[in-house]
């Protein structure tokens, strides 16, 4: 599980940069997603890394889609989130 302060990290990580770098982030977070469930490597991640990478990818597409950072909206929409690139991620399949 991810601490209100890890949350708080990331929330500020991802509102510091730019629109133009976004997507690249997202993908390069969504990667290292993907690599970690590798049976090769996935030792060297924790689930609780697994669970920082989730979250950095759910706060950059909240920004892409325009959702602001508080309420049932997008509380709702970080759920979602979390559950579908968890699932596409161990699944192997790209963006």
């Amino acid at each position: 599980m991810i601490s209100p302060t890890e949350i708080e990290i990331i929330k500020n990580e991802i509102a510091s940069m730019s629109d133009e770098e976004l997507e690249a982030r997202k993908e390069i977070f969504y990667g290292d997603l993907r690599r970690s469930f590798n049976p090769a490597i996935s030792e060297t991640y924790t689930d609780h890394d697994r669970l920082i990478l989730t979250e950095k990818i759910v706060w950059v597409d909240m920004r892409l889609e325009g959702i602001s950072d508080g309420g049932i909206k997008s509380w709702a929409f970080r759920l979602k989130r979390r559950v579908y690139y968890g699932n596409k991620a161990r699944k192997n399949k790209e963006l």
